[in-house]
């Protein structure tokens, strides 16, 4: 009798009800928060959370007004959110078994998404084979597929891989062609932050090759692309929202760090 009373006591508390519903004797979460805490820090088998969701994802293959869902939850951004970090390779074998369906395997956004996962992983030469499929497929497909997110995390892709990555690229062919795509995303001006969160990663390429550059050209690139990126901010107005963005302010301090320490 007590443990129906403290358990009935338990789900009138106001608070508790703001994080479950109970219906019909069953308990339901409603916080996204909470469920991906407990399941990032509860549930230790990721290979039955991956399981579940490739069958949910097959399923919702099976309707055109469920295809989106099923394109919604292959996202990286998706899968890292339910993952601890240290089961995330097991993400591998999710998306190959995913790939099996034409749906995705003949999807950019789908080998967007793998490569992005690839990058995470640091498995970059994995990544630059999911970004060629994605690049492919966009640009063979009968409708024009606007490739703004392909670039954006492809310029990403090529800073990560010379700041990360254990082979030696060229890395001022790949610094050279990142700010490329950054400099046309940001001067689109439909790109919001993204290009902004991508480029604070020049603090860090900076760094790292700075004092190994051999040519004075190749210094002064660098040096200009970096102004420009901090020019672009500053002449924003302070009220606009997009300089009052949070990466993008980031990107601005690690850029003026960079700046300062030419002086």
């Amino acid at each position: 009798g007590n443990d129906v009373y403290l358990q009935n006591d338990f789900l009138r508390d106001e608070n508790i009800l703001q994080l479950v519903n109970q219906d019909n004797h069953q308990i339901s979460i409603k916080s996204s928060v909470l469920s991906n805490y407990i399941l990032q820090n509860f549930i230790k088998d990721t290979k039955l959370i991956l399981k579940i969701l490739l069958k949910i994802i097959i399923n919702a293959l099976k309707y055109n007004k469920h295809k989106d869902l099923a394109r919604e939850l292959v996202n990286f951004s998706v899968l890292e959110r339910i993952l601890p970090k240290d089961k995330r390779d097991e993400l591998i074998n999710f998306y190959e078994e995913t790939k099996q369906h034409k749906f995705f395997s003949q999807n950019a956004h789908f080998w967007l998404q793998y490569a992005i996962t690839m990058i995470s992983l640091r498995k970059f030469e994995q990544a630059k084979t999911y970004f060629n499929n994605a690049y492919s497929l966009s640009n063979s497909s009968h409708k024009i597929i606007d490739t703004t997110k392909i670039d954006n995390h492809y310029a990403r892709f090529l800073l990560d891989r010379n700041i990360f990555g254990d082979i030696n690229y060229d890395y001022m062919e790949d610094f050279k062609e990142a700010h490329k795509k950054l400099s046309q995303q940001i001067s689109s001006k439909s790109t919001y932050f993204f290009p902004f969160k991508v480029a604070s990663n020049y603090q860090r390429f900076y760094e790292k090759f700075y004092k190994v550059i051999s040519t004075k050209e190749n210094q002064i690139f660098i040096k200009n692309a970096i102004n420009e990126i901090i020019n672009l901010i500053e002449s924003m107005p302070e009220e606009d929202n997009l300089r009052k963005n949070f990466f993008v302010k980031d990107c601005l301090k690690k850029l003026l760090q960079v700046q300062k320490s030419w002086l």
